[in-house]
């Protein structure tokens, strides 16, 4: 798979983390309202671990070994968060 190949198959994944999220919206919608600005719009968003470990996993069986790595970094900057993690950065807060 080439670099662009990868890129658009990342781009799907995201795009299917963000419709499987609440509130719902596409990847598009989110570069469209927040590309460019300095937001944290992964935090707006949320979905269970299981979901997103589904997806995630779906994707990396696609993009293989080559371009796993680069699908976590992605994931890693710019996925929703996870319900768990949304309570556990509550219950650190106070």
């Amino acid at each position: 798979m080439n670099k662009i190949k990868a890129i658009k198959e990342i781009e799907n994944c995201l795009n299917e983390m963000y419709k499987a999220s609440s509130p719902s919206i596409s990847w598009a919608q989110i570069k469209k309202k927040y590309g460019g600005k300095k937001v944290q719009f992964y935090l707006k968003h949320s979905l269970p671990e299981a979901k997103y470990n589904k997806i995630k996993e779906k994707y990396a069986k696609k993009l293989g070994t080559r371009w796993e790595r680069d699908l976590s970094w992605f994931l890693l900057d710019y996925a929703p968060i996870t319900i768990e993690s949304l309570k556990i950065r509550k219950k650190q807060r106070g």
